[in-house]
């Protein structure tokens, strides 16, 4: 009933404040302003790949504004609306970001990447470019932003290498 349902928003809740806390202290970057946010759309059949988050222009979103989860980097604004703003994925073929892998300081090119599953399904992914053949990459390394763009700052964590294929 009403308990149950009132429980499982509290615990939900609950669980979205943790992942803020755990966003803040891992935070090396006073200079944002931190914003808690919530995706309340997204396009699935879009060519890009965007979300719609439920705070805006009212809330201090700034266009091109890094967009952060607990894990690391998302994505950044691209859109900016009084109560929402649209945000482009890491995922989408058109985003890219100048990364290192935090082990070996190695650079690369991190771009969104679509692949195809069958069936009208798609896997959207994201793939290094421009990476030199003697360059030791491997699965585990963990990848960071390198601090040479304006718009994301050095050391935001972006994911971790699953695998290595060279064309």
């Amino acid at each position: 009933g009403y308990l149950e349902q009132d429980n499982l928003a509290l615990r939900e809740q609950l669980r979205s404040y943790a992942e803020w806390a755990q966003i803040k202290k891992q935070s090396r970057f006073g200079e944002y302003h931190h914003l808690p946010a919530l995706v309340i759309g997204h396009d699935p059949f879009s060519a890009s790949r965007t979300v719609w988050l439920d705070v805006g222009a009212d809330d201090g979103v700034t266009e091109n504004a890094p967009v952060i989860a607990a894990k690391g980097l998302v994505g950044r604004v691209v859109e900016v609306q009084p109560g929402s703003s649209q945000v482009l994925l890491l995922t989408d073929p058109h985003f890219h970001l100048d990364v290192m892998t935090e082990r070996t300081r190695y650079r690369a090119m991190l771009g969104g990447q679509q692949g195809y599953l069958g069936l009208n399904r798609y896997a959207h992914l994201t793939k290094l470019e421009f990476l030199k053949s003697n360059e030791e990459i491997k699965p585990g390394d963990h990848l960071i932003t390198t601090g040479y763009s304006p718009i994301y700052p050095a050391g935001l964590s972006v994911g971790i290498v699953q695998s290595i294929k060279t064309d």
